[in-house]
């Protein structure tokens, strides 16, 4: 093996160590604390989690999808398949416990998974080993490793398809000055034309299989969590728009468009642009058909052709309840109460089970989706208010109480209950603060380096961008309500930006500015 190799072999085997101890100090704790909880799915802090677990037995037992706990078994609309098709085996093998180490292993592999990102773009071994080691430290990661819920298992399947796609969708400036020379073979390809030819025919058809690995692996996320509906559509306006960047902030830095780009080097940029967006189309193939076939199973037996029931009930009820409560001043219910009455609509507890009420759920998602509009603009003040105020909520918060209500700790459950001596919150708050400070530093230090970074590389900016906002805009539509593991997405951006600004800070310097990609 190569020195590399053996590296990464040793920090494999000593880091998966270290995760497999620390999930076993805690689930030791779990099972004497509230041993129920590894034994009963019913016994779940949230109850998400025991729908997660009755759809995923009903799929592996009665053999289809449906939470109902017996006969009739009515099918579902609401959740998307992923997570309880792969948690419902994981039951069928081991139980409750077999989730949890599911979801604990997905973690551990998506954070082997950021590090080699990191290290592919930056190829810092610090920033690396950062960005392996913030979502090992993170309590929020702690929270839903420890619970029967998606969101591990919806960030695995993003990070896993940016591994895959960005390289073959946003390659690196090198590998494109190769293309537009006609050129992809590797150094140690041999002289003979029709091995290199040979060569390089398989290289393509390992990088179009590459590209649709990802968007499989797009596809799985979405159907992991509806809110990454979109993202294929983001990395794909990356995707166009990366060469009209790069041609703007040519023009931009030196003001004469004789001297932008020469015509010749733009030719080739269209013509390298076209043959690439052959590999779009296969990365949306991939990620758009699977979801596209789950739609077609919605409008077969719910007469709608949508990805889940769950978003307009989100829009409606939670991000529209949230403006409605904060231009009314009441609480979130009552909210929600005076939506459902002005508009004739089920009562969101009706509208969250529609099968225990005799509802038709088709029928109810076509009522929430025509007043949505109505609803969410009804006061916009008040929305935009509620929907920041929501963010800032989600990324201050804390996953302490939902860590000591798992552990068994009783007094979670009344108002006597402190969280100010407690370690864990102290963590969370010096964790998150950290993370946060280093990341709002790194942009500010960093403002001008990445326009030059967007020009020279803009599909990855460009990609990074649309992540950041699109991911935001999901945080917001979920209103006032919104809370810390809705953040999980925009985790992976701001680890990268406080492991660059923490790397800088203890890089030696000397008079001249360090090189990126140093390999410190």
């Amino acid at each position: 093996m190569s020195q590399n190799t053996k590296r990464f072999f040793r920090f494999f085997v000593i880091a998966g160590a270290l995760t497999a101890l620390f999930y076993a100090v805690w689930l030791s704790v779990i099972s004497c604390g509230n041993p129920e909880y590894l034994k009963d799915f019913r016994s779940s802090v949230s109850p998400d989690a025991v729908t997660y677990v009755q759809l995923g037995k009903n799929i592996w037992n009665e053999g289809v999808y449906s939470r109902s706990i017996g006969e009739p078994f009515v099918p579902d609309f609401k959740w998307t398949p992923t997570f309880p098709f792969l948690a419902g085996l994981a039951d069928q093998l081991a139980g409750i416990r077999g989730i949890l180490i599911l979801n604990i292993t997905l973690a551990f592999f998506t954070a082997l998974l950021l590090a080699r990102i990191a290290f592919f773009w930056t190829r810092s071994r610090s920033i690396s080993c950062l960005m392996f080691i913030f979502p090992a430290l993170d309590p929020l990661l702690w929270s839903v490793n420890l619970q029967v819920m998606s969101d591990i298992m919806f960030l695995f399947f993003l990070i896993l398809g940016v591994y895959w796609t960005f390289p073959v969708l946003f390659p690196p400036e090198g590998l494109k000055k190769s293309e537009k020379n006609g050129s992809t073979a590797s150094p140690e390809a041999v002289s003979s034309s029709e091995k290199n030819t040979a060569h390089e025919t398989k290289q393509a058809w390992l990088t179009y299989a590459q590209s649709f690995g990802g968007g499989l692996a797009f596809s799985a996320a979405i159907l992991t969590r509806p809110s990454g509906l979109y993202v294929p559509t983001v990395l794909t306006i990356a995707f166009f728009s990366a060469p009209l960047v790069r041609h703007f902030l040519r023009f931009f830095k030196t003001r004469k468009p004789h001297e932008a780009s020469d015509p010749k080097v733009s030719l080739k940029e269209l013509g390298v642009m076209f043959r690439r967006t052959g590999l779009l189309a296969v990365f949306l193939a991939g990620a758009l058909g699977p979801v596209v076939g789950w739609m077609a199973r919605n409008a077969e037996v719910f007469g709608k052709f949508a990805l889940c029931g769950n978003q307009n009930i989100v829009m409606v009820y939670y991000s529209g309840g949230g403006a409605w409560q904060t231009a009314l001043g009441c609480p979130l219910e009552e909210a929600q109460e005076r939506i459902a009455q002005e508009y004739g609509l089920p009562p969101n507890v009706k509208c969250q089970n529609p099968e225990a009420f005799g509802l038709d759920q088709g029928k109810v998602d076509t009522q929430l989706a025509e007043c949505k509009r109505s609803v969410l603009f009804r006061y916009p003040k008040a929305l935009a208010f509620s929907s920041c105020v929501g963010v800032v909520k989600s990324f201050l918060a804390h996953e302490t109480r939902t860590l000591y209500q798992i552990a068994g700790n009783e007094k979670t459950q009344t108002d006597d209950f402190s969280i100010w001596n407690s370690w864990i919150f102290i963590w969370s708050i010096l964790f998150q603060g950290a993370i946060l400070l280093l990341a709002f530093l790194a942009i500010l230090r960093n403002g001008r380096s990445f326009l030059t970074f967007l020009g020279s590389d803009p599909g990855v900016g460009m990609a990074l961008l649309g992540w950041s906002a699109y991911f935001l805009l999901t945080m917001m539509l979920s209103g006032i309500d919104c809370c810390a593991r809705y953040r999980l997405p925009m985790m992976p951006v701001l680890y990268f930006l406080a492991a660059m600004q923490l790397a800088w800070i203890f890089t030696p310097r000397t008079g001249n500015p360090p090189a990126s990609g140093n390999g410190n």
